[in-house]
């Protein structure tokens, strides 16, 4: 009897540690792709990286993870949240924009940066959030001005 009820009990350790095991690899939320272009007074940004980060949900103080891309030579991005591509959360987001990262030598590449913007190490994009649709490919473009960066962007160090 003791060598049944033993049986059992392994059993159950490990149909609930399998559950726990698999269940880490599946996001709680629904995910939506999410591509577009970044452009600063109409031209490309070339290079830097954007953040979706969710807003939390009614009664719910976890918003969920957020999704990054990095920004193209010609301004386009695609956002990940856990696997390459697969996008961002479903529901509404802030957007931030990140400056090209320093090279070796503390400075940010020229080439990446035209002269017209302002220096900046990020800027969360002042027309307030965006929502991305479940169920849906979003094509979402974030227009900012110099205007804007200069106003609203971070200063680099």
């Amino acid at each position: 009897m003791h060598f049944v009820r033993r049986r059992t009990l392994d059993l159950v350790a490990v149909v609930a540690l399998s559950s726990v095991v698999l269940g880490c690899n599946k996001s709680p939320y629904d995910l939506a792709p999410v591509v577009g272009t970044v452009t600063v007074d109409g031209q490309p940004l070339a290079a830097g990286s954007i953040m979706f980060a969710p807003n939390a949900r009614e009664g719910n103080v976890n918003s969920g993870k957020p999704a990054f891309g990095r920004i193209q030579s010609d301004g386009s991005y695609s956002l990940t949240t856990y696997s390459d591509g697969d996008g961002a959360i479903a529901g509404s987001h802030w957007v931030t924009i990140f400056s090209p990262a320093k090279n070796s030598t503390g400075t940010t590449p020229v080439s990446t940066t035209p002269s017209n913007i302002p220096r900046f190490d990020r800027i969360t994009v002042p027309s307030g959030p965006v929502d991305v649709l479940a169920d849906k490919e979003n094509h979402i473009d974030v227009a900012l001005t110099s205007q804007q960066i200069a106003r609203y962007g971070s200063k680099p160090k």
